[in-house]
């Protein structure tokens, strides 16, 4: 790429706004604590975003699979959906490869982007992605695309920054929780709320949230039981 070249996008009113409005949910999620998800929750984010990714071009393999793909276990599945764990540019591999970039870019941004769940965020709406891909070939700009994508960008931040009516950062301090009952699940709230620096209050707030989203069960009587993660 020589210094001189220009990328074809043109800068419109809502791509200015779309920028505007994610820089400001960077400071938002910064402030909560962008570095509070652990090692083992950044991990299971990211086998989620490549398991979103190969689905995005078709693949089958399932969730499970493609964990134990990366952690070097033998895999029933088609041959060709296994080798698509592995990235060959340029001849295949091109939209992997493209998602991978900028997921690293933004990673090296702000470090809360290991853990956002964009590359689901595309799955989900796997037909517009095609779709501003096909816009812009037409036009010959990114523009169509780079605004799709900033959109993406912008709602899963906002997700992860979204506040209940008391003013509870669901988003970071729900993935938070959701982290520590993995490990402890036989943990009380009490507990939870030390280690996490939260109220007892806020942790059982969260809980019932996450219990009402089908995301965790507690299982067992309310003093000896435990919290599954769903």
């Amino acid at each position: 790429m020589s210094e001189g070249y220009t990328p074809p996008l043109e800068m419109t009113d809502e791509l200015t706004t779309l920028v505007i409005e994610i820089g400001e949910l960077a400071g938002i999620i910064s402030a909560g604590g962008d570095s509070a998800a652990s090692p083992m929750l950044r991990r299971e984010n990211r086998i989620r975003s490549i398991h979103s990714s190969l689905a995005i071009e078709q693949n089958t393999l399932s969730l499970e699979q493609v964990s134990d793909v990366i952690n070097g276990k033998r895999v029933s599945g088609p041959p060709q959906d296994i080798l698509d764990e592995f990235i060959h540019p340029f001849a295949d591999g091109n939209g992997r490869t493209g998602r991978l970039w900028h997921s690293l870019l933004l990673r090296k941004w702000r470090p809360f982007f290991a853990w956002l769940p964009v590359e689901t965020l595309i799955r989900d709406r796997q037909e517009g992605y095609y779709a501003a891909i096909n816009q812009s070939n037409t036009e010959g700009t990114s523009t169509a695309f780079t605004v799709f994508m900033l959109k993406i960008i912008r709602d899963a931040m906002l997700e992860c920054s979204r506040q209940d009516d008391v003013g509870i950062n669901v988003g970071i301090n729900g993935a938070r929780v959701l982290d520590f009952i993995r490990e402890a699940p036989n943990s009380s709230a009490r507990k939870a709320a030390d280690a996490l620096g939260l109220t007892p209050r806020q942790v059982e707030r969260i809980l019932a949230k996450l219990k009402k989203e089908g995301k965790i069960a507690r299982r067992g009587a309310r003093k000896n039981g435990y919290w599954e993660v769903l």
